[in-house]
């Protein structure tokens, strides 16, 4: 009816894609989003790219990954314990390995699979806007999603570790797939298995910020029951989806999990612990944090030289000044909107709480952060 009555009134054809949302949402918005990964995988640099601390997993995925299969490594460090890297052994190294003996040359294989990632990013995001926040209009959602891959954050660990993208990537399909659930338009079972597949998929590398993503999820789900007008019923229909999710996520992820938990529970804790805590993320500070500067490396040099030299035109300047822009825009759209929705309250709290626990032990000419002594507490009190 729609294409009829747009060619009734002698409006050009093209116009008929723009008049259907759902044809625009199937077509244009993936085209839009592979296009962009694109340009911003453009971006990442021309050849092999080792600059995530794993040559080995770039040069030799197979070999890299079979010596993991041994919870010790003689080879590496005078004899390592394994379990560090175990975590490697999950999708993202997967598709190294299976580049490889699909001898697709190794510039190549990584290009595609950071090209995965960036995308991944946008879908992810886009995904969580259009079922968390169901009254915003297409447009909202695109832009949401583009400021979810273009952004300091992204670029920061695209040239650091790429690899903690990947735990950044998933979260937003947790939560979109969690609310979901929650609401009853996902069986529990496909749910559950949804989040333990994601879980596996962002495993990061790194799995401390996995457990970032477990709290921030968890916190979604505390919200979302709060202010549900019937919070005893939304808790029933809630719980037996949890079950699942985390039972699941266990046994799925607990191949890599078991010997990452008995490398953590000795070396890696041997290794913070003697460290100082003023160490930990003590050259950033609340302005750069909200500008997406947060990252402990963004300002620090070593040896005279900085980890990241482009870095500096965004300290100050017109470059730093437009890192304000989504800040002050997503927070006035916070103070300016009448009726708070959950999903808005849960934005703002995460943000309220993640921010200070971020700039950590940040010191400068007027002192050190007002997190400062709340780090101090947690350290002396809750060792590791």
């Amino acid at each position: 009816m729609k294409q009829e009555a747009v060619q009734a009134s002698g409006a050009p054809p093209w116009a008929t894609v723009w008049s259907q949302p759902a044809l625009l949402r199937r077509a244009g918005v993936p085209a839009l989003f592979v296009a962009l990964a694109l340009l911003v995988t453009t971006a990442y640099g021309r050849g092999l790219q080792l600059n995530d601390g794993q040559a080995a997993l770039h040069i030799d995925p197979l070999k890299f990954l079979g010596q993991l299969l041994s919870a010790w490594n003689p080879a590496l460090h005078l004899g390592t314990h394994t379990g560090f890297w175990y975590p490697y052994e999950t999708p993202y190294a997967w598709a190294y390995a299976v580049a490889q003996l699909l001898h697709v040359p190794p510039a190549v294989a990584q290009h595609c699979i950071v090209f995965v990632v960036y995308l991944g990013c946008l879908w992810s995001m886009y995904y969580c806007l259009r079922y968390v926040t169901p009254a915003l209009s297409e447009a909202a959602r695109i832009a949401g999603a583009c400021a979810y891959l273009f952004n300091m954050y992204v670029a920061l660990n695209s040239q650091a570790q790429i690899v903690w993208l990947l735990t950044y990537a998933t979260l937003p399909a947790l939560v979109a797939v969690t609310a979901r659930a929650m609401r009853g338009e996902l069986n529990y079972w496909r749910a559950g298995l949804s989040v333990a597949l994601l879980v596996l998929v962002g495993a990061g590398i790194n799995p401390p910020l996995v457990g970032i993503n477990a709290i921030l999820l968890a916190l979604f789900v505390v919200v979302a029951i709060l202010f549900d007008p019937a919070p005893g019923v939304a808790l029933r229909r809630t719980w037996p989806f949890l079950a699942i999710a985390a039972i699941g996520t266990v046994a799925v992820n607990l191949y890599w999990l078991v010997p990452f938990v008995d490398f953590f529970r000795g070396a890696y804790l041997n290794g913070v612990l003697s460290e100082a805590p003023s160490m930990h993320n003590a050259a950033t500070s609340f302005a750069n944090v909200l500008r997406g500067l947060g990252h402990w490396a963004t300002f620090v040099s070593f040896a005279g030289k900085a980890y990241f030299p482009w870095a500096a035109a965004y300290a100050a300047g017109v470059f730093g000044a437009l890192l304000w822009f989504v800040p002050i825009v997503a927070l006035a759209g916070i103070a300016l909107r009448r009726n708070q929705s959950p999903a808005m309250l849960y934005f703002l709290i995460v943000t309220i709480v993640s921010v200070p626990l971020v700039v950590g032990y940040y010191h400068d000419q007027l002192g050190d952060a007002v997190t400062t002594p709340v780090y101090d507490v947690l350290y002396r009190n809750f060792p590791g």
